[in-house]
């Protein structure tokens, strides 16, 4: 039986769910939880006590499990596949990031593209508005053309 005073952060124990947890965290203060536990790196950290342990491993090195976290990429994800295929010839033209126009309630506007998703029936079309706020939307919104600098006089 695990008791609270054999377990230290860094401390490497099996979980009743038969999975292998890391102790990053002690707060003894918190009688009801006072273990923070996690399974993986980078994975959130649960509350629990030590009844959610069945035995002891062993003792690892914390400042290596913290530094192995996934590194966050400030580049957005793309919401479409994209796959040369599959995109159709409106599409074609646009690179995820360009600039496109399209029809909306609004009128007509700038809004920057995202990638275009075969899944989606409805709306296919991702993109995001001049305000930043993520939409989708149907082929059918899409003017075709690239916005450009030119002034008409």
């Amino acid at each position: 039986m695990v008791e609270l005073k054999d377990l230290t952060p860094g401390t490497i124990a099996l979980g009743r769910n038969g999975k292998i947890a890391i102790v990053t965290e002690l707060k003894p203060r918190n009688t009801k939880y006072p273990i923070i536990y996690s399974f993986s790196t980078g994975a959130k950290g649960y509350k629990g006590n030590e009844n959610d342990f069945v035995a002891i491993l062993g003792v690892g090195d914390l400042d290596v499990w913290n530094s192995n976290k996934p590194k966050v990429s400030t580049v957005p994800k793309a919401r479409g596949t994209d796959i040369d295929c599959l995109v159709p010839e409106s599409l074609k033209d646009f690179k995820i990031g360009d600039k496109m126009t399209i029809r909306s309630r609004r009128g007509v506007e700038v809004v920057t593209y995202e990638g275009y998703n075969e899944r989606c029936r409805k709306n296919p079309v991702a993109f995001t508005d001049i305000m930043g706020k993520p939409m989708k939307g149907p082929i059918g919104i899409v003017i075709g053309t690239k916005p450009t600098n030119k002034v008409n006089r």
